[in-house]
């Protein structure tokens, strides 16, 4: 046995163990400098909150202009809606003065007719009734006065037309501008909402991030208490083998004890040692045995006791880790902290979004409801799209009462040429003719149409241009027999005129024309109206009508009935077609 056999175990466990102890105090302090110099440097302890209070104060500005552009558009569409009724209801006022003002001028004026005749007939006999024709001259002259003095009425009627029309193309204009504007600021809504989506998109993914640190650190803790339980398990190895140890250098020291004296004895033994010579190399032998076993056990002592350091030491080190997390979860903590009372806040900022969300929605059904009604009301009026179709109401209770009316006995469900002629003439003869107001496209502001009222509204006024008489007419038709061969017809000529009249399809390939709109000046007066010479080929029906407006027909665009509406690119697609 060596020199270094007489020191102690427990000795050289003392000095090592004070070597290492001070080696990982001496680690643990430098890493803690060295972590704490590298937070400050990256600026981590005020890095976070910084940036929040940066994302707050940017939301908190766009929600401001948000709310300003929406209540900048709510007022705008307001004042244009008020300002839009209020001139249609001027509109419809001075109409109507200016029709009851045209009546009572037309009515003088058919006075002033007759009275024309009486004149006429006491010419004939000039000394018979002389003293009838002075009375009548005077008579004649007081109503000259009169129709002058209601022709100047009317005058200063047209001209306050032309101003309340100047008034409804000004208000006209302003309904443009604030459109154009409320468009604008809808875009700019949009933009502000996207923005708002965007920050919010970056506080959910700090908050995914935060849920990874967690999870990091619950797998850290895991992986620690795994290993403390590995290290409690190699400290109750290292109790077992410590006392295995002691017990065979127990048992060593008895085996030299012996030794000892049997060595005193060999000489008094010496007789004997021929009977005890094989029991002493067999002694010997075990001892060596034990000898080399008790070095092998030595060997291992020394193995596991540096084992035993080294995970000491890796204790200390994940002890100084676990440290470092717990740091970490007290700040994620905090932050956590934080992020929740942010989110309070955000919470009832969401709450009062959502009011004026919900107050938007309200605004935009409003205005939905009132593009929906306007679209439709333009579809049904404008006459360019199918819905014209619903502009011949033959089921109108004063339409149909009408058509029995003009048609008196004759008003037998059974529409023939002499019904049709008959309520043509009362058409032509009792609407007169007015320009009306044209409407503008809501998809192209610089696009107009004409205006398509009613008929019931043409029957009430007594006046309308070409497209509301035909239409009149075309129900008047259809009130006495709902048929599928009369037509409204929309028709374009190659001076660049618009007109529309009724078309009757007749058998073999035949049509037939009325045009109530129509008047002719003749020597004994003017005939109001204008039908075809009779039923002919589409081709010479068309050349017919060309000839009497004074310009070829270059297209009927479409013609239409309460269930039929069809459109023509050419002349001869229609031609086809009819």
């Amino acid at each position: 046995m060596g020199q270094d056999d007489n020191i102690s175990p427990s000795s050289k466990e003392k000095g090592l163990g004070k070597r290492v102890l001070l080696s990982l105090l001496i680690v643990i302090f430098l890493l803690i400098i060295a972590v704490a110099y590298l937070a400050y440097s990256a600026g981590y302890f005020g890095t976070v909150s910084g940036e929040k209070g940066i994302w707050k104060e940017v939301y908190e500005k766009r929600n401001t202009e948000c709310e300003n552009i929406t209540g900048e558009c709510v007022q705008e569409v307001r004042k244009w809606q008020n300002e839009t009724m209020m001139t249609l209801e001027e509109k419809e006022e001075w109409e109507q003065k200016y029709w009851e003002a045209n009546g009572t001028a037309e009515s003088l004026i058919s006075q002033n007719s007759k009275l024309s005749l009486q004149l006429n007939q006491t010419l004939l006999d000039k000394n018979q009734f002389k003293a009838l024709y002075d009375n009548q001259t005077k008579e004649t002259q007081s109503a000259k006065d009169e129709n002058i003095r209601l022709i100047d009425n009317l005058t200063n009627a047209l001209n306050e037309r032309d101003q309340w029309y100047s008034n409804y193309n000004l208000c006209q204009q302003n309904f443009t501008s604030l459109s154009s504007a409320y468009n604008q600021k809808l875009q700019e809504l949009a933009s502000l909402t996207e923005s708002r989506d965007e920050w919010k998109a970056l506080y959910n993914d700090m908050k995914d991030s935060r849920d990874d640190w967690e999870s990091q650190y619950l797998n850290t803790k895991s992986l620690y208490d795994n290993l403390t339980a590995d290290f409690e398990e190699l400290v109750e190895a290292h109790n077992k083998l410590s006392n295995d140890y002691t017990a065979l250098s127990n048992q060593n020291s008895y085996l030299r004890s012996q030794n000892t004296a049997l060595s005193s004895d060999l000489n008094r033994l010496w007789t004997d040692y021929s009977n005890l010579n094989s029991t002493y190399f067999i002694i010997k032998n075990l001892y060596d045995e034990l000898n080399q076993t008790c070095r092998n056990y030595t060997e291992e002592y020394t193995a596991l006791n540096s084992s035993y350091w080294q995970l000491m030491a890796d204790y200390f080190g994940l002890n100084l880790s676990y440290a470092d997390l717990h740091q970490t979860h007290i700040s994620l903590l905090n932050d956590y902290n934080s992020l929740m009372s942010e989110y309070s806040d955000l919470q009832t900022d969401y709450a009062d979004l959502q009011e004026e969300y919900d107050s938007l929605i309200e605004d935009y059904e409003w205005l939905e409801q009132f593009w929906s009604t306007y679209y439709q009301w333009f579809r049904l009026r404008s006459g360019n799209y199918e819905d014209v179709r619903n502009i011949i109401t033959q089921n109108d209770p004063d339409i149909s009462s009408k058509s029995s009316e003009i048609l008196g006995t004759s008003a037998d469900g059974d529409l023939d040429w002499a019904d049709t002629d008959t309520l043509h003439t009362w058409v032509a003869n009792n609407i007169e003719y007015s320009y009306d107001t044209a409407i503008v496209n809501p998809f192209s502001w610089n696009e107009e149409f004409d205006y398509y009222q009613s008929p019931n509204r043409t029957l009430e006024v007594k006046h309308g241009d070409c497209e509301d008489k035909t239409n009149l007419l075309l129900s008047l038709f259809l009130a006495e027999e709902d048929v599928l061969w009369a037509f409204g017809a929309q028709i374009v000529f190659e001076n660049g005129d618009g007109h529309a009249a009724v078309f009757i399809r007749v058998e073999n390939d035949k049509m037939f024309i009325y045009d109530p709109t129509i008047t002719t000046e003749e020597w004994y007066g003017t005939i109001k109206g204008w039908k075809s010479s009779g039923d002919a080929p589409e081709q010479d029906c068309i050349a017919e009508y060309s000839n009497r407006w004074g310009s070829p027909v270059e297209r009927i665009i479409a013609v239409y009935n309460d269930e039929i509406y069809q459109t023509f690119d050419t002349l001869q697609e229609f031609y086809d077609w009819f």
